[in-house]
């Protein structure tokens, strides 16, 4: 006959706890499964996204989390990759852009405008950039590196940012 002794009946008991206490975990601690939009094929950085490469697959994806990623097509098509996009896996907002306003290396138009004085140039983006991005770029004239702000309309802003 097993004698059972005070230290396994507080080790029975801890087990028998941990047990019951794990049929209480709150709800709200489990995410639903949705289907989220993710490539069919690996997407490379600077492709777009376009309605054939996406499918749905169903993933559990917690609410802190869902945030950060692409839950809906509309939130994707048409956008380009920043980094190569795995297929079957979810896809994370930040490795999604716009695309690109100005380009890195190609002479873009600049203007300066302050009390109704316009003066425009040329610069050199030193990054590629979409609207509404401060970017470096470069005085071709003088070699000088400033900071510009990319416009809607592929230019570049100079002052007053």
């Amino acid at each position: 006959m097993t004698t059972v002794t005070t230290r396994h009946k507080k080790h029975i008991l801890a087990v028998a706890v941990s047990v019951a206490a794990s049929f209480f975990v709150p709800v709200t601690a489990f995410a639903d499964m949705r289907d989220i939009p993710v490539p069919a094929a690996v997407v490379y950085a600077g492709d777009q996204i376009v309605q054939g490469m996406l499918i749905d697959k169903p993933f559990s994806v917690p609410d802190a989390a869902a945030k950060n990623y692409v839950l809906q097509r509309r939130q994707v098509e048409g956008l380009y990759a920043k980094r190569t996009l795995l297929p079957g896996k979810p896809i994370p907002l930040a490795y999604v852009k716009l695309k690109d306003s100005v380009v890195q290396g190609v002479l873009t138009k600049a203007t300066f405008e302050m009390n109704g004085l316009v003066i425009s140039t040329f610069l050199i983006p030193l990054q590629s950039g979409v609207a509404g991005e401060l970017v470096d770029a470069r005085n071709p004239e003088y070699g000088r590196t400033i900071k510009a702000l990319v416009k809607p309309d592929g230019s570049l802003q100079v002052g007053g940012l």
